[in-house]
């Protein structure tokens, strides 16, 4: 018999994040189209391209960091909104209990 990890972190997963598609068509007047994936829990935490750069490797621009469970469509390129925002996944990675997102905020 197969155990499964319990997850200890899933009580501070408490804010409603939805996962997007975005695509643009059109080379002079450009179209948007936006898709949503899936929407999932999360702790949404503020975070910056410092602290990304000394815990990831990543110098980067970014304004949040997500933990949350592992998810198909938490890859680079898909879109994140939560509390108002709308940010662009910029990194990804799957840990055995979850997974950490860093996120940078774009202009809807």
């Amino acid at each position: 018999m197969c155990r499964v990890k319990s997850n200890p972190f899933k009580r501070f997963y408490t804010q409603e994040v939805k996962l997007l598609e975005i695509t643009e068509t059109g080379a002079y007047t450009k179209t948007q189209t936006v898709r949503e994936l899936c929407s999932l829990k999360a702790d949404v935490q503020p975070y910056n391209g410092g602290l990304a750069a000394k815990d990831y490797g990543l110098e980067t621009e970014c304004q949040k960091r997500m933990f949350c469970d592992n998810n198909e469509h938490l890859t680079e390129g898909n879109y994140a909104e939560t509390g108002g925002g709308r940010y662009k996944i910029i990194y990804a990675e799957p840990w055995d209990m979850g997974a950490v997102v860093i996120l940078r905020k774009v202009i809807v």
